[in-house]
Formats: structure tokens, sequence, C-alpha cells
């Protein structure tokens, strides 16, 4: 899991707001512009036919004063809908925004799991909270580092790095973390 980092948008610049329907089109377009087309729960790049939600990380500012931007994230559908009713379960917890998700969370190569210190609440309730290492994650993680191990050697063979095929195919990068940590480049 990366850290989201929440920029100077143009939602805030523009006053965007979730409440007002029209909005909402605009508000998600942004979002996952400034994510880099990824899940901000599953590093999955969102495909054309992908459902995907304005996510209220906290659900209980969505309708209020305090949600907002910084409460805003682009999820897929499904990571989404498991979350909705356990905030309460898991709290307290560490934002997807907070720098320390970049330093608690450890891609494990062997199994595709995320690892975290089991000591640390907050990484544990948020990687259950968001399905971080929800059923079929973890092999499709495993799965797509072995094609791309496969297209590895295939741009070797041409001279050429798996670096630079991700550089002319990005629609082909997903699990951006297991990148960084098996190949040693962030795409």
């Amino acid at each position: 899991m990366r850290q989201v980092k929440k920029i100077r948008s143009k939602i805030v610049t523009d006053g965007l707001k979730y409440a007002t329907k029209a909005h909402r089109s605009k508000i998600i377009k942004l979002l996952l512009a400034e994510q880099g087309n990824y899940c901000a729960y599953t590093e999955r790049r969102f495909a054309s036919v992908d459902a995907r939600d304005i996510e209220h990380f906290d659900p209980t500012r969505k309708g209020t004063g305090r949600d907002g931007y910084a409460n805003w994230y682009g999820v897929l559908h499904l990571p989404n809908q498991r979350k909705s009713d356990k905030w309460a379960n898991y709290q307290p917890c560490l934002r997807p925004c907070s720098a320390k998700v970049n330093k608690v969370y450890r891609y494990e190569l062997a199994t595709g799991i995320y690892r975290y210190p089991l000591s640390n609440t907050r990484a544990h309730n948020l990687a259950r909270l968001t399905g971080l290492n929800a059923p079929g994650l973890p092999q499709d993680r495993k799965k797509y580092i072995d094609r791309l191990r496969y297209i590895e050697a295939q741009q070797l063979s041409l001279g050429l790095t798996l670096q630079d095929y991700l550089t002319r195919h990005p629609d082909d990068i997903q699990f951006r973390t297991a990148i960084e940590t098996v190949f040693g480049f962030l795409p």
C-alpha cells in the first residue's frame, strides 16, 4: 500500500462539493488523476469498465461539515463495499494519506501479502478495514509479478528493460509497491 498524497487540488480550488450531485463526476475524475488512476486501497489500475467510487474514508463525516477533500479517495467499488459498515470496528487506524503508510507496510514477495508490525494497531486496522490482503488479492499480486518477470526476460532478449516496457505500456502497471519491491523501481 502506498501513501495517497493529498495535494493542492483542483477539487479544492474549484470549490467542488460532494453534496452537489453535479460535482461528483468531476470529483472522481480529479481524484483518479491525482492518484495516477490507481485504486487507493488495492493499487489496481482502473480499467474503463470498472465501477469506481468516491470513498469517504471516515464515513461518519459524510454529509457533515467535516467531510471534504482530505476524506475522499478514488477506489474500486468492491473494496469500498467491503469497508462500508466496519468503520467502528477498526478504530483507531492510519489514514491512507499518512506518510507512515509508506514506512509501515512491506510487500512480501513469497506470499504477495503486505506485512506490517502486528503491534501496530493503526496499521492492522487500516489493512483490515480496506481489505489490503483480502482473499485473492495476494495471489493476484503474485501472478502479476510472475507475468512481469516473463515480460522482463523477453525485454532483456531484445536489449530493453522492464522499465522501458512499462513506460511504453502504462496501462499494464498495477501493484506499484510490489513492482518497486521486486524490480527496484517505481513506475
